[in-house]
C-alpha cells in the first residue's frame, strides 16, 4: 500500500493502484471489488497481503458462471484467506450487485481474450449494472502470453491500449495503469463503457489485426527491437502474432467485414 489515497498492491506479475477516495468514498467506506470471471480468486490472495486497516476496507467478491467453474475448490480457498468462512463470496449470478449492491470496482484478468467478441458487449452491459455511477472497469491482459492457451472458436484476441479506446469511442477517459511494457491494465470508467457498440467492435478488431499483421512484419524481417534475443522466444512471439492475425480475420469475416 501507498499513501492514504491510493492503494497498490500485486497480483502475480500485474501491480494495481486504484484511487481509493475517489471511487470508493470516505477514508472509512467500504471498498466493494467483483472479480468477474474470477477463476481461482487469486486477486483475493494479493489483497491478503494488503495492511490491516485497509484490509478491513475491502469487500470483495469473486464471479464465475455455473457453467466455466472449473476452479471452484481454490476459489473458495483464496476467498475465505480474506473473507474467512464467508463461502457466500463466490457468487454465480451477477443481479446481487443491481441497485444499492452496486460495486466500486470490476476486475476482468485474462477474461476478455476467452470470450468471444461478439459477446464482449452483454459482458459491458452488465459490469455497467454493477458498478456506481462512479465505479471503474479494470481489465488487465497479458499482451504477449509466453504460454499458448486453447483458442476459443475465433482465437483469443488481447486487445492494447489503443483498441481499447477504440472499442468504446475513441475515448480519452481509458487510462493504462500499468508501465509495464507486456503486462497491460486498463481503467475504463463506468460512462466510458457506453461508448461500446457494433460498430466500434468492428474497428477495434480491425485495429488488432493491422498490430498483428506488423507485427509479424517486424519478426519475420528481423527489425530492430521486433525479435527477442532467443529464436525460441521469436517463435512463440510469430506464433502468437499468427494467431492474433488469424483470430480478429475470423471475427472480421463474421462481422462482415473483410480485410484487404
Amino acid at each position: 500500500a501507498s499513501s492514504s489515497g491510493l492503494w497498490t498492491f500485486s497480483v502475480g506479475p500485474f501491480c494495481l493502484i486504484l484511487p481509493v477516495q475517489e471511487i470508493g468514498g470516505g477514508s472509512e467506506s467500504k471498498l466493494r471489488i467483483l472479480d468477474y470471471g474470477a477463476g481461482k480468486a487469486r486477486f483475493a490472495s494479493a489483497l491478503v497481503e494488503l495492511p490491516r486497516e485497509k484490509r478491513e476496507r475491502v469487500d470483495y467478491y469473486a464471479f464465475n458462471d455455473s457453467s466455466h467453474d472449473d476452479y471452484h475448490r481454490e476459489c473458495v480457498e483464496n476467498v475465505c484467506r480474506l473473507h474467512p468462512g464467508e463461502i457466500h463470496r463466490e457468487v454465480h449470478d451477477t443481479s446481487a450487485f443491481y441497485g444499492a449492491n452496486q460495486v466500486n470496482v470490476v476486475l476482468m484478468s485474462n477474461f476478455l481474450h476467452e470470450i468471444e467478441p461478439q459477446q464482449w458487449g452483454n459482458h459491458f452491459a452488465e459490469v455497467a449494472r454493477v458498478l456506481t455511477d462512479d465505479g471503474v472497469l479494470v481489465v488487465m491482459e497479458d499482451q504477449e502470453p509466453p504460454i499458448g492457451e486453447l483458442p476459443t472458436l475465433h482465437g483469443a484476441i488481447v486487445l492494447d491500449l489503443r483498441e481499447v479506446r477504440i472499442l468504446f469511442g475513441e475515448t480519452t477517459k481509458v487510462q493504462s495503469l500499468s508501465s509495464h511494457e507486456r503486462l497491460s491494465m486498463i481503467e475504463i470508467p463506468k460512462a466510458a463503457l457506453a461508448g461500446f457498440s457494433g460498430s466500434t467492435l468492428k474497428a477495434a478488431v480491425r485495429a488488432a489485426n493491422g498490430r498483428a499483421k506488423s507485427r509479424l512484419r517486424q519478426i519475420r524481417s528481423g527489425s530492430a527491437g521486433a525479435s527477442p534475443a532467443s529464436p525460441q522466444a521469436a517463435g512463440r512471439r510469430h506464433a502468437f502474432y499468427a494467431m492474433l492475425c488469424a483470430s480478429t480475420q475470423l471475427v472480421l469475416d463474421d462481422l462482415m467485414e473483410p480485410v484487404t
